[in-house]
């Protein structure tokens, strides 16, 4: 047999595999020129529009955000770069409502490669734990710890990833859970494109850490074979948005969202659920609550509102203000946000503040007022860092007025309020990347400067474990249940 012809053939195809990689890959380039034109309009209209620029930090800091990106395009840039110079950039200005979607071309890339982990991880602080094996030979040890990834400790990419994740002021908490929940797309990002991992894990077995490769999958395959092996993942959409019970002397009220449209899509009538909820309360005499608001990413405000008055048995505020720091939106030819043109008209200048608009027309910045069904009882309020937004605003309300026991982790949402209502959305004229900028700051009504650039600091921490994951238990709910038995 005469190998010299396959080898040739080998060769040629091989050429033309890396050549056609090379141009794959040059196509993805933008140039200098492409970017700066991206950047004028990026830089632009977030200094124009964003409510929240300088909220967390001062105007040296935001231009020295700006200049190092200028700096940074100087040069050839892949989609992928530039996407993530902006989304870091985006994430520094420490708004959770300031989101950016990714780049269709930079999406498509990711998902149509091997760049996947093959087994799914439990993220818990410190310690990460493989807990579904997705490797074509099963060769994840389910409950093994996950040290370092590619030679790099865990801890030490969690933090570098933090720097793309969204959260209100200073939080870690909710920037964590973005992490978890964006794990693959996040180290691709930052990392660039690998579809073979080198991981070191730990076994409680060995009790000495060793190192094993996997090979990347598809985001297809990982998604079958999830299926085929655990099956259906539960559908967080299927869960009740808003319940009530009574057991054991005790009511629990679990919200899962404010969204107005979501709880009329299940035909949920919110006003008259609290009205039945708190009547059941007063009828059966039950002095003990728990408000479960964790996984809450929030909704209408005034929904908000009108839960704090069962909540609290005095008059109160809700919102100081909302402002503007534009009445104008000058960016139309890169929006689809085309009815925000005529938002102008409501908005008020502010005389004592200039450059500054004011919004006076929502419910939330009246005097809030008790009723006849407020419940006066115990009450344990239920927070995680997915406590958001509006239900932030809650968890805000309620601790500024002394009222309740929190349980959980640290709320994801800010102490003194949010940038939201409204997004105005760009998208690049050369990338195509699209971002969505709030346009209105909210003041909450509180005064605690230790909390300021944080959520809600719960007065009892807990943490759900991976045992706590793999046995089904809820020790936050045990914890509320505890302290209200307790008394």
């Amino acid at each position: 047999m005469t190998l010299k012809p396959i080898f040739t053939k080998l060769s040629i195809l091989c050429a033309i595999l890396v050549s056609q990689t090379q141009l794959a890959s040059s196509q993805d380039l933008l140039t200098p020129q492409v970017m700066k034109e991206d950047f004028a309009v990026f830089k632009n209209s977030i200094s124009d529009i964003h409510p929240g620029l300088y909220w967390y930090s001062d105007s040296t800091e935001v231009s020295d955000r700006f200049a190092k990106i200028e700096e940074a395009i100087s040069q050839d840039l892949s989609i992928r770069e530039f996407y993530g110079l902006l989304q870091e950039f985006y994430a520094g200005i420490n708004c959770g409502h300031s989101w950016m979607q990714k780049p269709k071309s930079w999406a498509q890339q990711l998902d149509s490669g091997n760049y996947r982990l093959p087994f799914d991880i439990y993220f818990e602080d410190s310690v990460f734990t493989i807990m579904n094996d997705l490797s074509a030979e099963q060769e994840a040890e389910i409950g093994a710890k996950v040290i370092a990834i590619n030679g790099t400790p865990m801890l030490e990419i969690i933090e570098i990833l933090k720097s793309y994740a969204i959260s209100d002021g200073f939080n870690q908490t909710r920037r964590f859970n973005f992490v978890a929940s964006n794990f693959s797309q996040l180290y691709q990002l930052h990392y660039g494109l690998v579809d073979s991992f080198e991981v070191e894990i730990l076994t409680s077995e060995l009790g000495e850490a060793r190192i094993k490769t996997f090979k990347g999958i598809s985001k297809t395959k990982y998604e079958t074979t999830k299926v085929e092996r655990y099956g259906a993942a539960q559908n967080q959409w299927a869960q009740p948005l808003a319940k009530f019970s009574i057991t054991d002397g005790i009511g629990h009220l679990d919200i899962n969202t404010f969204a107005k449209g979501w709880l009329k899509s299940r035909d949920i009538k919110y006003k008259k659920f609290l009205k039945s909820s708190f009547r059941q309360l007063k009828e059966q005499g039950i002095t003990k609550l728990i408000l479960d608001i964790r996984g809450n990413g929030g909704g209408d405000d005034y929904l908000g509102a009108m839960l704090c008055q069962y909540l609290i048995d005095r008059e109160f505020k809700y919102f100081d203000r909302m402002e503007t720091v534009t009445s104008k939106f000058n960016y139309k030819n890169y929006s689809n946000t085309k009815w925000m043109n005529w938002i102008g008209v409501i908005l008020k200048k502010d005389k004592k503040k200039p450059g500054y608009f004011t919004f006076n027309y929502h419910r939330g910045l009246k005097t809030q007022k008790p009723n006849d069904l407020t419940f006066k009882g115990e009450l344990v309020v239920l927070v995680d860092g997915q406590t958001f937004s509006t239900a932030a605003d809650v968890a805000s309300i309620l601790y500024e007025n002394d009222r309740g026991t929190f349980v959980g982790r640290e709320v994801g949402g800010g102490y003194y309020g949010n940038n939201s209502a409204m997004q105005y959305d760009i998208t690049l004229p050369n990338s195509k990347i699209t971002y969505y900028i709030p346009i209105v700051r909210y003041y909450s009504s509180v005064d605690k400067p230790e909390l300021f650039g944080h959520g809600v600091k719960p007065n009892v921490v807990v943490k759900k474990t991976y045992l706590d994951y793999m046995k089904k238990r809820d020790p936050g709910l045990v914890k509320a249940i505890s302290l209200l038995n307790k008394n």
